[in-house]
């Protein structure tokens, strides 16, 4: 089989503004910290997300989106955002610690979103002392 290589512009093009499927969140502490206000478990990335991630991070989506399930479901700690109630850091050490904004949905009509993808090298203190601690792999 031919593998095809698509370029960033003709990807956007083949994305037209739609989401990206991503699975399912099924680790029970999103449950535990949303109870019934997360409405949905299903995870997308929407055209618009994706476009961030490809123009400002560097293009780490390509990099990380076979693993995207991974990190949600196996998270090494959860952060609350800055962002508001219902955004969420989730971060997992993989080669380098990524972080994935997550927006959580309160509505039965939307799914839960990827909002931004990152990865460093940096330790998480500063994140410590700017964020609260939701959750943290023992």
């Amino acid at each position: 089989m031919e593998n095809i290589s698509l370029s960033i512009s003709d990807l956007k093009k083949l994305m037209n503004n739609k989401s990206i499927y991503h699975g399912l969140i099924t680790h029970p502490i999103y449950r535990e910290l949303f109870g019934d206000r997360m409405a949905s478990d299903t995870l997308v990335a929407p055209a618009k997300s994706i476009e961030h991630i490809i123009d400002e991070r560097g293009g780490k989506y390509f990099e990380y989106k076979e693993k995207i399930n991974e990190i949600i479901n196996d998270p090494d700690y959860i952060f609350s955002s800055k962002d508001g109630k219902n955004r969420i850091e989730v971060v997992k050490y993989i080669d380098k610690r990524v972080h994935i904004v997550l927006q959580i949905s309160f509505s039965a009509s939307a799914p839960n979103m990827i909002i931004t993808l990152w990865d460093t090298h940096d330790d998480l203190n500063h994140m410590k002392l700017t964020h609260y601690v939701l959750y943290c792999k023992k």
